[in-house]
């Protein structure tokens, strides 16, 4: 466990990451929570469980997005491209995972927090009212950067995916699973907000809604496949969209994509 996250093993070798930042209301991508992240994935990468599911510990949600005050402060190109490039390795890390990962989501999945959930192979949303799924920071002048914007179009197609990203505007849940952006919308699968003891294990009438709602996703197909898309062979790797503009990336990195 660390200020970020803690992880949980339950009798079926399913690994629960708990994205719970500390003395904060709301989990935020900062650069050192990232860092969190990718030990955590290193970590139970070496435990080899049959699944992971990521989920928020947060009331307000799952991800609000990455640390946005902080990209004022960067200091030049290189050192946004090299930022950007960390979270490209961090994200193709959890896609290349050599088991089942679902994100698990309720409330705020926004900006970078639906970059990772892009990640899994797997998402599920819950349907309540405060769900949103989308890309606000189109209306800063800030397009998806860390793999996104190329996950985004093989899951939607072009033309939807682009019109969400340029839009900034987010949906639903039910939403969400229309455009194939989750597997699953569903009521079940909001955590727990009281997890249970410091051993770190739950009573079963406390998990079983997200234990159900996971296991429902495991059972399905990615989206990629329920929404007819063919994705090219391999994973994301590299600089997806570091030094080129959305459409020249979309091309370059999208062959499945009509032009």
């Amino acid at each position: 466990m660390n200020r970020y996250f803690r992880v949980d093993y339950d009798d079926r070798q399913i690994a629960w990451l708990y994205f719970d930042t500390q003395d904060a209301s709301t989990n935020v991508l900062t650069e050192e929570a990232l860092e969190a992240f990718d030990q955590q994935l290193i970590s139970i990468a070496q435990a080899h469980p049959k699944g992971l599911v990521i989920l928020s510990a947060k009331e307000s949600g799952f991800i609000a997005g990455a640390d946005v005050k902080a990209f004022a402060t960067i200091p030049s190109p290189e050192a946004a491209k090299k930022l950007i490039l960390r979270a490209h390795d961090i994200f193709h890390r959890l896609e290349a995972l050599s088991f089942p990962s679902v994100a698990l989501i309720h409330g705020y999945c926004l900006g970078g927090g639906l970059e990772l959930a892009l990640a899994c192979r797997y998402r599920v949303a819950s349907t309540e009212m405060s769900t949103r799924l989308g890309f606000p920071e189109t209306h800063l002048g800030i397009f998806p950067g860390f793999g996104g914007s190329v996950r985004s179009i093989r899951l939607l197609g072009h033309l939807p995916a682009i019109q969400m990203m340029l839009s900034a505007r987010s949906v639903s849940a039910r939403t969400a699973k229309r455009l194939h952006l989750v597997e699953t919308a569903t009521e079940k699968c909001r955590p727990p907000a009281d997890p249970g003891a410091a051993s770190g294990t739950y009573p079963p009438s406390v998990q079983a809604s997200p234990r159900q709602c996971a296991a429902e996703a495991f059972r399905r197909p990615p989206a990629s496949q329920a929404s007819g898309q063919t994705r090219p062979a391999g994973t994301l790797s590299g600089p997806l969209c570091a030094d080129r503009s959305l459409a020249e990336t979309c091309r370059a990195r999208s062959p499945d994509v009509r032009q």
